[in-house]
């Protein structure tokens, strides 16, 4: 059995990662709460969510807690093969399949 590798998001470095599976998982941080307070934020997997497109996409948080949604398929192909302006293509053509494996960039 393959393990599992991790690897941070470009520009989430230090908050979150995402897996050659297309898993994506938050980092154990300290945050500010509204109220000025520190809070410690535990990591965990995160849920993701499929698109009216069929395709997983997931909310993202800056330092700054600005938020964005991400397409995952674009998080797995940014952190393992570097960003680019290209298409992303499921091989098998299953738009859930977010494994590396099944990812390759095209025109």
């Amino acid at each position: 059995m393959n393990k599992e590798t991790w690897k941070d998001i470009p520009g989430y470095a230090g908050l979150y990662q995402v897996s050659d599976l297309g898993r994506v998982r938050s980092l154990g941080r300290e945050c500010n709460q509204k109220n000025g307070a520190r809070q410690w934020k535990k990591g965990r997997i995160l849920t993701q969510e499929v698109s009216v497109h069929g395709y997983c996409r997931i909310r993202l948080y800056d330092a700054n807690g600005i938020s964005k949604h991400y397409a995952v398929h674009r998080l797995v192909m940014y952190a393992f093969k570097g960003v680019s302006d290209e298409d992303v293509n499921h091989i098998n053509e299953i738009k859930t399949d977010n494994r590396l494996s099944n990812l390759e960039y095209c025109t």
